[in-house]
């Protein structure tokens, strides 16, 4: 009877995931579809998420938790209400095998960070929260 084993007594045989560029998550966030994703949702936020089905409207519903729990009145809350609206957005992309990965984590962060300051993405993404806490 033969055991297969590792090539490395030091590895532990595990398949290892697939190493995720920050170039390329980031592309998608710039590259137009973070964009479209945010015009579906404000169509859907605009007609009080009536329109949103499936993963939109899982989308819409924690983004409308996160637009109750804020005073978006207030710029340090408002921003705080967006990094976390752009965090969920993000992470929700991403597929779930790269999700436990630390280095995801920290890119997820910076993108939060990225959306939350652009000013096009971060002011589309506030007047998403202020129509779904209106609603």
């Amino acid at each position: 009877m033969s055991v297969k084993r590792p090539g490395s007594a030091l590895s532990s045989g595990a398949e290892s995931l697939e190493p995720i560029d920050s170039k390329d998550l980031q592309k998608s966030i710039t590259g137009g579809q973070f964009a479209s994703q945010l015009d579906a949702l404000e169509t859907a936020a605009a007609s009080g998420g009536d329109g949103a089905d499936g993963a939109e409207s899982v989308s819409m519903q924690s983004l409308r938790q996160i637009a109750s729990n804020a005073d978006l009145s207030t710029p340090g809350q408002a921003l705080a209400a967006i990094r976390e609206s752009a965090r969920y957005l993000i992470n929700s992309r991403i597929n779930e095998k790269f999700r436990k990965q630390e280095k995801v984590n920290g890119m997820i962060e910076e993108l939060s960070d990225f959306v939350a300051d652009d000013p096009f993405l971060g002011m589309k993404l506030k007047k998403i929260l202020e129509r779904l806490k209106k609603k």
